[in-house]
C-alpha cells in the first residue's frame, strides 16, 4: 500500500506476527533509480523477511530497481538489508486495456 506500510508499520507488523513475510509500501522504479535508494531499499534487521512492491510501467526500470533490491539482500546472514522477495506491479497497462474496450466512464 502506497504510503502506509513503512518502516514504522512494519515494525508494529512484526511484533504481531514474528515469522510472516512482510511487503514494503508500493515503491515506484523511479524512486528507486533515481531518489533516494537506500531509503527505500535498506531495511532494519527486525523489519525481515521483507519483500518490496514495485511499482512501474517500463519494464527494463522494473528489472533494474528489482536487481537494486535484491543485491541489498546479499549480505552476510546476519545482518540483512536488502529484500528475500519483489513483487512487481505494472501500473499503466490494465486502465490502457480497459480503455481501449470503452469501459472506463468519463
Amino acid at each position: 500500500m502506497l504510503d502506509w506500510t513503512d518502516r514504522h508499520c512494519r515494525y508494529f507488523h512484526r511484533l504481531l506476527a514474528p515469522r510472516a513475510r512482510l511487503y514494503t509500501e508500493m515503491v515506484t522504479t523511479g524512486a528507486v533509480l533515481h531518489g533516494d535508494a537506500a531509503r527505500h531499499l535498506d531495511f532494519d534487521e527486525a523489519e525481515h523477511p521483507v519483500a518490496l512492491q514495485l511499482g512501474g510501467s517500463e519494464p527494463a526500470d522494473l528489472a533494474e530497481a528489482a536487481r537494486l533490491g535484491f543485491k541489498r539482500a546479499v549480505v552476510p546472514y546476519s545482518a540483512p538489508q536488502g529484500v528475500e522477495g519483489i513483487d512487481l506491479i505494472r501500473v499503466g497497462t490494465l486502465p490502457d486495456a480497459i480503455d481501449r474496450l470503452g469501459l472506463v466512464r468519463t
